[in-house]
């Protein structure tokens, strides 16, 4: 088992690609390591003087497996072995190696004497470590951890081929900083009473770190700001409360913890949740409860219903009850209501006090019940004033009072509500009172009036009676006067009458009364206030003889329609009016013309230009002149286009 030598095979390719096995052969009584390459003899017992020649071949591992072969003779020399001697200058060593030392490094030079060629081998052969066989160099031959191997034990055999002494090589690795802390739960769940003292420790909460590095714990996070203040986490991880608690502040307390090496950290979280104690005493919802109850209420019923809150949880919150001794009352232990055990006599007594008592097993609190016995009349409630008619303007706030119905039913308490007639929801009645408001603003142009039936009905018997309520809207002047078409366009002859009906607005007005009623329609526009009026009926008149080609052929003006109301109410609209062309005779310069003939005068001698005027457009200015009367016998003729008069008989050449 001796290491004889080693061999060191290079390659220049890397990765798997350089990585090679070792193969022998012929090799007699040795072996060579296949992976580190060191030659072991395998056979116990060897002959002086024996020679032998090994083979030895290096292969690459990753395909296609390049193989290098050479051949070393070995001469081995075998002799007895001498009585030992002390080769090596000290036979106890001890060396420090980092684990982050890479591989190939000299990490040891063993030191001997001897009288011949020393060699150097391990006693046994550690896979990390090598000795250079002549040297006596131990080198670093594979990746250190010192979590995976804190030291090794080599021995180191030194031979000059007559002694053989061995060297004891302990090698100490020393950690490097390479391994974060890690906690050993990702959560951590602890329970802790609400009761503890300050200081008080739930418990340990470990990171390990396998370089053996001093951890130090601190809480980086609560998830409620008052978490991170309450707890505290010592330097051997043992976390503690640094106040009270309060389990009805907070119940659960959610912390992230963080454990460093000063290089490296890791996270955990912490949930707290706080267990409650019998702290606090039941409190009723009330100071003293009070309650009415027919007498004629039926035996068994629930008249009351008790409640206790405490806030404690679990065992400590649940709340039971009990009642002092009484004959007519029961109350249920684990719900409160109280319930009626007899018949009540409102003759005997109205009036009944007892008391209840919560408790939860260690606390209790007591609250007074009153009964107060109510008679069972037999008569609808009766009423003082009671209208059937009443008004209400228009546009008003919301909840502005509408009516009141009152009760003179002495001590005996009545309910309003309204059963019918406000299906728009328009209206609310005041159940103790009877009055009655309008919810909302009301409109008389969407619903003039209401018919509502309230109902009034006695708390102590369930008696009723129904009274019909008519609410009237009143009108308010809110709605302007409207004209339809809103843009009047009328087309009106010039030779229109003074005084005639041009045209008739249909006028609206949404209100009611005088409100609705249109007072006058007023044309303040110029010039066509000088020529048109309206009047309270909607006609459109005209005020003035038009004449389209001295005046205008057409007008845009506003009219102003006044309603009734106070203050009245103007809606303003536009007209537009197109005069429109009527055909007048055509007019002559002069009324009478004269001309002196002097004889002879020849046929065809010019007498006279007359000249006329047309005043109408288009086809109705057009026009031609022709001889009327007084020509006798056609003496003379008028150009029809140029109104020349020329001679067309002889007779003037007499």
């Amino acid at each position: 088992g001796a290491e004889v030598m080693r061999f060191f095979v290079t390659d220049q390719d890397s990765s798997v690609n350089s990585e090679v096995t070792y193969i022998s052969s012929n090799a007699g009584p040795f072996t060579v390591n296949a992976t580190s390459g060191a030659l072991i003899k395998t056979s116990a017992t060897l002959n002086a003087g024996d020679t032998f020649t090994v083979q030895i071949a290096a292969q690459n591992i990753a395909p296609p497996g390049l193989l290098s072969v050479r051949n070393n003779t070995l001469t081995i020399n075998v002799v007895l072995p001498m009585p030992q001697e002390n080769l090596v200058v000290s036979p106890v060593a001890t060396v420090n190696v980092t684990e982050s030392t890479p591989v190939g490094s000299e990490i040891y030079s063993v030191t001997a004497t001897g009288s011949g060629l020393l060699m150097y081998s391990f006693r046994e052969d550690p896979s990390d470590f090598v000795v250079h066989p002549n040297s006596g160099i131990v080198y670093v031959a594979a990746p250190l951890d010192r979590e995976r191997q804190p030291s090794y034990r080599l021995f180191v055999e030194a031979q000059d081929g007559q002694h053989l002494s061995i060297l004891t090589l302990t090698v100490v690795i020393v950690d490097v900083n390479d391994n974060r802390p890690r906690f050993n739960q990702t959560v951590y769940f602890f329970t802790v009473s609400e009761f503890v003292t300050t200081g008080h420790v739930l418990g340990a909460i470990n990171a390990v770190d396998l370089d053996n590095d001093t951890v130090a714990y601190s809480i980086v996070q609560g998830r409620a700001s008052l978490s991170a203040a309450v707890f505290e986490v010592l330097p051997d991880g043992q976390l503690l409360t640094t106040r009270l608690l309060d389990r009805e502040q907070l119940a659960v307390h959610e912390l992230v913890v963080q454990a460093s090496d000063g290089l490296y950290t890791d996270r955990a979280m912490v949930i707290i949740t706080v267990m409650d104690d019998n702290d606090f005493t039941p409190i009723f919802g009330q100071d003293s409860y009070t309650v009415f109850v027919l007498e004629d209420t039926a035996v068994g019923a629930t008249i009351l219903t008790v409640s206790a809150f405490d806030l404690d949880e679990g065992i400590s919150g649940i709340v039971t009850y009990q009642s002092a001794s009484t004959e007519l009352f029961s109350v249920n232990s684990t719900t409160g209501e109280v319930t009626l055990t007899s018949s009540l006599d409102y003759e005997s007594s109205d009036y009944h006090s007892f008391n209840v008592t919560a408790t939860d097993t260690l606390h209790s609190s007591t609250v007074n019940v009153t009964v107060l016995v109510k008679d069972v009349p037999d008569t609808p409630p009766q009423l003082c004033y009671v209208p059937e008619v009443v008004t209400i303007q228009e546009n008003m706030f919301a909840f502005t009072p509408v009516t009141n119905i009152s009760t003179c039913d002495g001590e005996r308490q009545v309910i309003f509500h309204i059963a019918s007639g406000n299906t728009l929801g328009h209206f609310v009645v005041e159940p103790l009172t009877g009055s009655i408001y309008a919810t909302s603003v009301l409109d008389r142009e969407n619903v003039e009036q209401y018919k509502l039936v309230v109902t009034a009905v006695s708390v102590v018997g369930g008696m009723s009676r129904d009274v019909p309520l008519t609410v009237i809207v009143e009108d308010e002047n809110d709605n302007l006067p409207l004209v339809n078409p809103p843009v009047v366009v009328i087309d009106v002859p010039e030779n229109s009458a003074v005084l005639s009906t041009l045209y008739t607005f249909n006028i609206t007005d949404r209100d009611s009364g005088d409100n609705g009623r249109i007072s006058a329609i007023r044309i303040f526009d110029f010039p066509a206030s000088q020529y048109f009026m309206a009047n309270a009926a909607g006609q459109l008149l005209l005020r003035r003889s038009l004449d389209r080609k001295n005046l205008f052929t057409f007008t845009r003006f506003k009219i102003y329609i006044y309603d009734s109301g106070t203050p009245p109410l103007v809606a303003v609209h536009s007209v537009t009016i197109n005069v429109i062309d009527s055909n007048e005779p055509p007019s002559f310069s002069s009324s009478t013309y004269t001309v002196t003939l002097s004889t002879p005068t020849q046929v065809g001698t010019s007498v006279l230009y007359v000249v006329a005027t047309d005043r109408d457009d288009g086809d109705l200015g057009s026009f031609q002149y022709s001889v009327a009367r007084g020509n006798g016998s056609n003496y003379f003729s008028v150009h029809p286009q140029l109104g020349n008069i020329v001679v067309t008989d002889n007779f003037l050449i007499q």
